[in-house]
């Protein structure tokens, strides 16, 4: 089983960074930043690192979002997406071809990896709870 950790980055105005895979398994689909954890890496140093690694920025890495696994035709992957804002750096594309900043409305717009579409949901649908709430 493979261990991947993503963060759920989020700004000032509420909105999450997505970013867009390059080559390889998903190419051209819309992930979360995050990757693999190392041996003898905890969850979240591993999410440290790859945000480090992957965008450039120094992360802090809150709360547990969810945690799921998810079997894909070659392999399972056991995920965790935490709650994270960007602390220092300037956001840049390392390992991505686009980065962008959106609404949890508007992620629906945009193809997910398959593993991640549980997690689109409730993000939208968190969303859409709270716009009911405001009505």
């Amino acid at each position: 089983m493979i261990e991947v950790t993503a963060a759920i980055l989020s700004d000032e105005a509420g909105r999450i960074l997505i970013c867009q895979r390059g080559t390889g398994d998903c190419a051209g689909l819309w992930e979360f930043p995050g990757g693999k954890r190392e041996r003898g890496e905890d969850w979240p140093e591993c999410l440290v690192r790859e945000c480090r690694e992957e965008l450039g920025v120094q992360i802090e890495v809150g709360e547990l979002y969810d945690e799921f696994c998810y079997a894909y035709p070659r392999r399972t992957i056991h995920f965790r997406f935490y709650d994270a804002k960007i602390v220092s750096g300037e956001l840049s594309k390392c390992v991505h071809t686009r980065l962008v900043w959106v609404e949890k409305r508007d992620m629906k717009d945009y193809e997910f990896c398959p593993a991640d579409e549980r997690l689109i949901a409730r993000l939208s649908s968190e969303h859409d709870q709270k716009s009911d709430a405001t009505k």
